[in-house]
């Protein structure tokens, strides 16, 4: 999300040629509320496939999700949400009058994100799986997901975050990837620090 042309082919032949690829605009829209909310990246990680995002205006909207302490066990269930295949799969859920008036409005993607959200559409989907490796550097399941889905949770059935989905195996899906809680830890952890020295006197 914050970086998409890390692996995206035809960006990075455009870096290689010279070209420096820039975020100009990031939104983020919660379920059942029609405004979007301006974010901006904070850190992004040199380690993972990990960023920091601020959203000032979500604060208090929805409570945050907490990193578990402990890695999950083979065999252990889990939980990914996110928005796989992203608009197309938002507007796949919606019913085909909706889908008439975007066309005959010949709306961006920035407006149909809009159009989304105001008439109440945006929400994740769920899926459920187990977990088949676990290492320091990813956790492997196989919940269902897709490119779009990169940056949702993997929770446990108990609501906590053990790991964020970073990448799939579209040959095999039962060997989806997700960046360990663990590592979302130090970058918190490393991203408190930089701040506070960058805060010290002299």
């Amino acid at each position: 999300l914050a970086v998409p042309w890390r692996n995206d082919a035809a960006a990075q032949r455009a870096v290689r040629g010279g070209l420096r690829p820039t975020m100009r605009r990031i939104l983020a829209y919660l379920p059942g509320i029609p405004s979007s909310f301006a974010v901006e990246t904070l850190q992004v990680s040199s380690r993972a496939d990990l960023a920091l995002l601020r959203a000032p205006g979500l604060a208090g909207l929805a409570p945050p999700l907490a990193l578990r302490q402990t890695p999950p066990e083979p065999g252990e269930e889990v939980l990914v949400l996110g928005y796989p295949a992203g608009i197309p799969a938002l507007l796949a859920r919606t019913d085909e009058r909706f889908v008439d008036e975007l066309r005959r409005g010949q709306l961006d993607f920035w407006q149909v994100a809009a159009q989304l959200a105001e008439s109440g559409r945006i929400g994740p989907l769920a899926s459920r799986g187990i977990v088949a490796q676990v290492s320091p550097s990813a956790i492997v399941y196989d919940a269902e997901t897709t490119p779009g889905g990169s940056g949702g949770p993997v929770l446990s059935l108990d609501g906590q975050v053990i790991a964020v989905t970073s990448a799939i195996v579209t040959e095999f899906g039962g060997s989806n990837l997700g960046v360990p809680a663990a590592q979302g830890r130090l970058f918190l952890a490393e991203n408190a620090m930089r701040r506070l020295l960058t805060s010290l006197p002299g």
